[in-house]
């Protein structure tokens, strides 16, 4: 079996494997048998290093991508955010975007999306060696692009989790134009203390519907005033909690499996219950089924909160 020199990012560039002597028949041959995985024309992933994770390998085809890209093209969108690390919710991230700085662009084909749009040198920054927007402008690309409250609400969410300036974003979205009406009312409405887009998806709904705004990641104390735990909302009387695998693996160390640390969260939970607080929960499937929102709707009536 042929062994294909690729690089530390694991991408096995066409050129580089013909100057090393490897002919194209033999990278046709691995591609068919799945040895290597075509990424992007002209470039492979050998299988026992393709990425799991779909963001992952989003950005192994932005590297790869890149590669082919004229100078005036940089990375951005729901690209860029995967380098700047953006959390998304349910990202698109079938196609590669890129903006085109002398303002040529706008065009769309089966992997990239090249956007037409004027780039201020400040806006760009380099991730990794790759000239990418910055966060900033990501978030704000993003937040006008997806269409949809919950998602532009996450991508903001992370942007500010992240440490982006909430000022300039405001600045960028002070003019006209496609997506600016949303992207600015989520962005007035984006809180860092979000800690995923699940977490910003059930805000959303929340937001939404026109229940309370709740305080996020409220602080409980035992007696001697040892903090136990954070809660992911808060109302006077009630607490909130998206129950998910997404938090379970923030939680899990490397020493504990996956009960142990449902255990853990059990505990915690019996702690909160005894401070006079009432917890709700709800998982994934509530969400996408727009549920949130009927969770907590009878014990924010018994409460008087709404």
């Amino acid at each position: 079996m042929t062994t294909f020199p690729a690089d530390t990012h694991g991408i096995l560039l066409r050129r580089e494997a013909l100057a090393s002597g490897i002919t194209d028949n033999q990278l046709a041959r691995a591609a068919r048998s799945g040895q290597l995985v075509r990424i992007w024309t002209g470039a492979f992933v050998p299988r026992d290093r393709l990425p799991a994770k779909a963001v992952d390998l989003h950005r192994l085809r932005v590297r790869a991508a890149m590669d082919h890209s004229g100078a005036d093209q940089v990375v951005s969108h729901q690209s860029a955010a995967t380098l700047h690390g953006l959390e998304m919710l349910l990202p698109d991230l079938g196609r590669v975007h890129v903006t085109d700085g002398a303002a040529r662009g706008g065009r769309i084909d089966a992997h990239k999306h090249a956007h037409n749009g004027a780039l201020d040198a400040q806006e760009i920054v380099v991730v990794d060696g790759i000239r990418v927007t910055g966060l900033e402008r990501t978030a704000v690309d993003v937040a006008r692009s997806v269409g949809q409250f919950a998602p532009a609400l996450s991508v903001c969410d992370s942007a500010l989790r992240l440490g982006a300036d909430r000022e300039p974003m405001t600045q960028m979205l002070a003019g006209r134009g496609a997506g600016v009406n949303l992207a600015r009312y989520a962005l007035g409405l984006a809180d860092p203390l979000s800690e995923n887009p699940a977490e910003s998806w059930g805000r959303a709904q929340m937001i939404a519907a026109g229940l309370p705004v709740p305080e996020l990641q409220h602080a409980f104390h035992d007696d001697d005033g040892n903090l136990f735990a954070r809660a992911d909302y808060y109302w006077e009387g009630l607490v909130g909690e998206f129950d998910g695998f997404v938090k379970y693996e923030k939680l899990l160390g490397a020493d504990q499996d996956a009960s142990a640390v449902v255990v853990d969260e059990k505990i915690r939970e019996d702690k909160i219950r005894r401070c006079g607080v009432v917890v709700v929960r709800w998982i994934w499937a509530d969400l996408t089924a727009n549920r949130v929102v009927g969770i907590l709707t009878p014990e924010l009536t018994r409460l008087g909160l709404i």
